[in-house]
């Protein structure tokens, strides 16, 4: 990361005059477009973004992986047939250079969001970032910070209900993307600055699935019967440990990251969320870089994006999200183009609504 973030291009070496048509961008969503067992983030990731780009005069068609990396690089083989003007990427299972070195060849410009290029994934390369002009940016939110925040939340809560140390079970995501790798780093360090007695008892990967989740929960559970805390990497992990532990009951305190809607049986699960509005954030990026408004900057963009899901503008946010009524936010309100432009924020993205 901090080669990444050491390096900075200009990026007007490849832009085209501004055509009369639509910006034309495709996004390689690694998620499913049906909700499933991982949970409904990477379709939410989608209505956010489409709703900007329809803000924007952007022509967005959205290709989903299925969580399949290797279906990922067909698709964007087909993406590159289209010839459009930017593609969106996520660096999934670290697939993300390979990926990156194909739209390089075919002259694209390219997007990471939500998990980019770092310093691993230079290693071993006999290229490096500087020959690969055709690098927009990576937009990424703190994940750090979610792992971080998430279980200082849990240790809140867990407070106010017992006075007994935290027996910790910490469910992960997956072992490779940064991601996962990142909010286990915050999570680590939060219970260790903790100032009351705490244990992580048991730690396992979920593969952020609630199905994987509730099995795994059930064998800790059963194992170890006096785990109070859970921290799970996204939501969906969150609801199969809550299920869980209704059926080993005991009161814990549980709570994971998305801000996915939950189901009646985990209505008292805490949430962090606010990234899975980076695809509006993206809109505004691109078109502000189409229409070279952006000064010489970062490659690597990191967000601080995430909020608990109690938080007043979260809740209004949540809202208009599983309503499906994102269109009632103003997305131009953060482009360079308009007249005081908005920093991208939650509180921000409530101020844009339009009522």
């Amino acid at each position: 990361m901090n080669l990444i973030k050491s390096l900075v291009i200009c990026f007007f070496v490849f832009l085209k005059c501004a055509p009369a048509n639509a910006i034309s961008v495709v996004f390689i969503n690694p998620g499913h477009q049906q909700e499933n067992s991982t949970g409904h983030f990477w379709l939410n990731v989608d209505r956010f973004m489409q709703a900007a780009a329809d803000d924007f005069n952007i022509d967005l068609k959205t290709f989903f992986a299925n969580r399949d990396h290797i279906y990922m690089k067909s698709l964007l083989l087909q993406a590159i047939r289209l010839k459009p003007d930017f593609i969106i990427l996520v660096n999934e299972k670290g697939v993300g250079l390979e990926m990156l070195k194909m739209t390089n060849q075919a002259n694209i410009p390219t997007l990471f969001l939500f998990n980019g290029l770092r310093d691993e994934d230079w290693k071993n390369q006999s290229h490096n970032i500087t020959e690969y002009p055709f690098l927009v940016a990576s937009i990424e939110p703190d994940n750090y910070q979610a792992g971080f925040k998430l279980a200082q939340e849990l240790l809140k809560q867990h407070q106010i209900r017992s006075n007994d140390p935290a027996k910790i079970l910490a469910l992960h995501g997956d072992y490779n993307t940064y991601a996962a790798i990142d909010r286990k780093k915050g999570m680590t360090d939060a219970f260790n600055a903790a100032t009351i007695a705490v244990e992580i008892v048991g730690e396992d990967v979920a593969n952020w699935s609630q199905a994987q989740s509730e099995t795994l929960s059930q064998a800790w559970l059963t194992r170890f019967s006096d785990i109070n805390l859970i921290w799970a990497a996204n939501d969906p992990i969150a609801f199969g440990a809550r299920k869980a532990s209704l059926e080993n009951y005991q009161s814990r305190v549980i709570g994971g990251i998305n801000w996915d809607k939950k189901p009646d049986f985990a209505k008292d699960l805490i949430s962090i969320g606010g990234h899975v509005t980076l695809g509006g954030y993206a809109m505004a990026y691109i078109n502000d870089y189409y229409h070279q408004l952006l000064p010489r900057q970062e490659i690597a963009l990191q967000v601080d994006i995430f909020e608990r899901e109690s938080k007043q503008s979260s809740k209004t946010l949540i809202s208009l999200q599983n309503k499906q009524q994102l269109h009632k936010i103003d997305f131009t309100k953060f482009s360079l183009q308009h007249r005081t432009p908005l920093t991208y924020t939650i509180d921000n993205l409530v101020k844009a609504h339009k009522r």
